[in-house]
């Protein structure tokens, strides 16, 4: 233990524990040395703390600069709160602008999907009305020998006519 930390160890106890009796290096300290050392610390603490004052000018130029700086940190926190918020209603937009673009896209997909299966089923119908004309056709020219070979009408004469008169062929 160095000597300033042993001064401030006595100093510390005879504070606490002021009839306490402090021995160093086996030696009672007597009561005029313990107040003579305390006085002594406390003189240097007080010299210590006590720092001569600016003068009013100074101390005028010292609470401008504190204003000044307070203003700017104050000027500097509004304008990152307005940039934020600007930030914020920049992105909302964006946002909205992107989902809007998605829904009509969506949109016009939906409307080529439904586009193209009304071509599908038109197309299909026209093969189905086809292949229904060739069968009917197939047909009439079955009857022509059908009717030589027997002289009555059957069913399939009839069903041959009646696609003749749909179809519209004479």
């Amino acid at each position: 233990m160095d000597e300033q930390e042993l001064v401030a160890s006595v100093v510390t106890l005879s504070q606490v524990l002021p009839e306490l009796g402090i021995y160093i290096d086996g030696q009672l300290v007597t009561p005029e040395v313990r107040q003579a050392m305390i006085a002594a610390l406390a003189a240097a603490a007080a010299s210590a703390t006590e720092a001569p004052l600016p003068e009013p000018a100074r101390l005028k130029e010292y609470s401008e600069t504190l204003k000044q700086s307070f203003a700017d940190l104050h000027q500097g926190y509004v304008q990152f709160i307005r940039d934020t918020q600007e930030l914020a209603r920049r992105s909302g937009e964006l946002l909205i602008e992107r989902e809007r673009q998605f829904a009509d896209e969506a949109v016009r997909q939906r409307k080529l999907t439904s586009q193209s299966l009304a071509d599908i089923d038109l197309l299909g119908r026209s093969i189905k009305a086809v292949q229904f004309q060739d069968r009917f056709a197939g047909a009439g020219s079955n009857i022509a020998a059908r009717a030589s070979k027997a002289p009555s009408p059957v069913w399939v004469d009839f069903l041959g006519g009646l696609m003749r008169a749909v179809a519209g062929e004479k």
